[in-house]
């Protein structure tokens, strides 16, 4: 009988550890801590519904330094989207570009991004696609 209360202790410790655990992910264009949260998201499609996310796909995210949109070389992060094609990052307000670190193939091109980004409140979600990318046939 004196079991059940040190089992109904630790089922909830464990509960409240999981609670704990989870983090809170705020939408993109959400202001946390004076960063602003940033969603991006890759996808090539031929049509409608022949579409395909990039996962594992490395971007770097390089400052811009002013209005003509040149990067500051040593001022940059690195992400890899998840299994959806998907990157969540906080990071200060300003211009950036997202630039990929390799190409994506996908059916039998390589596609890779150079793109200008402004971070501020209220933005919505960053799509890296066919529309936006550079391409080339492998040799």
């Amino acid at each position: 009988m004196r079991l059940a209360p040190a089992v109904a202790f630790v089922v909830l410790a464990l509960h409240a550890t999981q609670l704990a655990a989870q983090t809170f992910a705020p939408g993109p264009g959400a202001v946390v801590n004076g960063q602003v949260s940033v969603q991006v998201m890759i996808t090539l499609r031929e049509s409608a519904d022949d579409y395909e996310p990039i996962p594992d796909h490395v971007l770097m995210l390089c400052r811009t330094m002013d209005d003509s949109l040149r990067r500051s070389p040593g001022d940059s992060l690195q992400f890899r989207t998840d299994d959806a094609g998907v990157l969540r990052f906080l990071v200060a307000p300003g211009l950036y570009h997202l630039v990929s670190a390799s190409p994506a193939t996908w059916r039998r091109h390589a596609y890779w991004w150079n793109v200008p980004i402004w971070v501020h409140p209220g933005m919505g979600v960053v799509q890296l696609t066919t529309a936006n990318a550079s391409m080339s046939r492998p040799e």
